[in-house]
């Protein structure tokens, strides 16, 4: 009830201390067009499913496309957040059900993040990925796949997801490129347009449990030369499978280094990967 209150206060006197003259560089607020998979994280988030810095992403998100319209403050709510109050958890519940509307919800994280009560970096690194991104997955619908299947719960539907490797890296430039320490970093694809995409692609997949039990995979690794962004080479993989995500995980370091040391080409790794990633794993003795 105390909190129930607290939020009362608090979406009353935004509005007051928006306008407020002595109120410095507010934040200010466009109309909100919020994506459904905040609203997916912001409900998970309130029942305790999501971690606190994955509900944070959907608050850069909107920050950072502009939804919300934070001014930069040298010195000031550049980090990252720490613990957030318990009753934000509680308001971001309200909202997910539709007991908040989308204005409401929007003011009071914009105030919340001007404040500095929630803290998240207002800049955001610029990826080479960004310029060379295919598709937004907000608008290009025709690109993503409605309806997949996954293999036995543990290979994507080849159909939607056959994977697809970068034209730029190649067997001849890979000491430049995937052999570089810091490569896959460099052109992996920011979380403005990954985490859209994950919600879709789960939808397509017909996976309606929470997100943490995913990871929007790429089949063919980046640190293999897989394409950073095609739709075709994403797909959300379960953890909870036998063998599982992280297992792949292990595989795809394995072929980086079986490539880098020249025990196998570029082509051949590529293809084990995307064709049957268990098959070539259980033979290379589940490394």
């Amino acid at each position: 009830m105390k909190s129930y209150y607290l939020f009362i206060v608090i979406t009353i006197m935004i509005p007051i201390l928006l306008l407020h003259p002595t109120f410095a560089a507010p934040a200010q607020v466009s109309g909100p067009i919020i994506p459904q998979w905040i609203k997916n994280n912001a409900k998970w988030w309130s029942d305790g499913t999501i971690s606190d810095s994955d509900f944070i992403k959907g608050i850069q998100y909107l920050v950072q496309n502009g939804i919300v319209k934070v001014p930069p403050s040298p010195g000031k709510y550049l980090q990252n957040s720490k613990q957030i109050p318990s009753w934000i958890k509680n308001s971001a519940g309200w909202w997910a059900n539709s007991m908040v509307d989308d204005s409401e919800f929007v003011k009071g994280i914009g105030y919340l993040v001007q404040v500095g009560i929630i803290q998240v970096s207002l800049s955001q690194p610029v990826n080479q990925t960004e310029s060379m991104t295919p598709i937004n997955p907000e608008t290009d619908q025709d690109t993503i796949p409605t309806s997949c299947q996954a293999v036995n719960d543990t290979l994507p539907d080849p159909t939607c997801t056959p994977g697809v490797a970068d034209p730029r890296v190649t067997q001849d430039n890979i000491d430049s490129t995937i052999c570089v320490s810091g490569y896959s970093s460099s052109v992996r694809p920011p979380v403005s347009y990954t985490e859209p995409l994950k919600f879709k692609l789960m939808d397509a997949y017909g996976y309606a449990d929470s997100a943490s039990n995913y990871e929007l995979d790429h089949l063919i690794p980046l640190e293999i030369g897989g394409s950073p962004t095609d739709v075709r080479n994403l797909w959300p993989e379960p953890h909870y499978t036998d063998p599982n995500s992280y297992d792949k995980d292990g595989f795809e370091n394995y072929l980086h280094d079986q490539v880098c040391s020249g025990s196998i080409d570029l082509q051949t790794a590529q293809n084990e990967i995307a064709t049957d990633w268990i098959k070539y794993w259980n033979a290379a003795g589940r490394p």
